[in-house]
């Protein structure tokens, strides 16, 4: 159930953008409407870029509670899975770099051209839907001792709704219609 979820997450809106956009330009879609989609965009990319990967995983800077907050949710609203499991993976990776064991590794199909497509898929959105479960206790005890952190991954369900809801709320928001909302959405 957790993985046709995921897929309709991540798939749908894609579907849905791909088929309305061009139906719609210059009708119930304009500039306003790009705008906030580039903006929730960025708020999520940064999330997983700077939060879930150089932050939570590397360490490379330091944050106060409120930024550690910020970015976690922000990384969450990205559709690619609860902070603690995306950091435990993604140590996983770093640990097994395109070795046995590395979870999601481009060259998991082989060499040919089929296996490149296959593991290109496989190493940018395929992991998302595998039953191969990373052990936080031991790519992440740090992250699982936050409190901050145990919530945030906890509310992954809640946040990764919102990341639909909110870019509807605001174009309900802006335009004051139910058409307006879902030219956003």
């Amino acid at each position: 159930a957790g993985r046709i979820v995921t897929a309709l997450l991540v798939v749908g809106p894609v579907v849905a953008l791909a088929a309305f956009v061009p139906l719609e330009w210059g009708h119930l879609i304009g500039l306003g409407d790009v705008v906030v989609a580039a903006l929730f965009y960025l708020f999520t990319g940064f999330g997983i870029a700077v939060g879930f990967h150089r932050f939570f995983t590397h360490r490379s800077f330091k944050a106060n509670r409120v930024l550690k907050v910020v970015l976690g949710v922000a990384g969450s609203m990205a559709l690619e899975g609860s902070l603690i499991s995306w950091v435990a993976i993604h140590r996983r990776h770093h640990m097994f770099g395109d070795q046995p064991g590395d979870p999601h590794s481009p060259y998991r199909y082989g060499p040919r051209s089929n296996g490149i497509l296959r593991g290109f898929v496989w190493a940018h959105v395929g992991w998302l839907f595998s039953g191969d479960a990373t052990d936080t206790k031991r790519f992440a005890p740090d992250l699982r001792r936050d409190q901050d952190l145990v919530v945030v991954d906890r509310l992954f369900p809640i946040l990764a709704v919102s990341s639909l809801v909110i870019p509807f709320a605001a174009g309900f928001a802006l335009y004051g219609t139910l058409s307006g909302a879902f030219t956003v959405f």
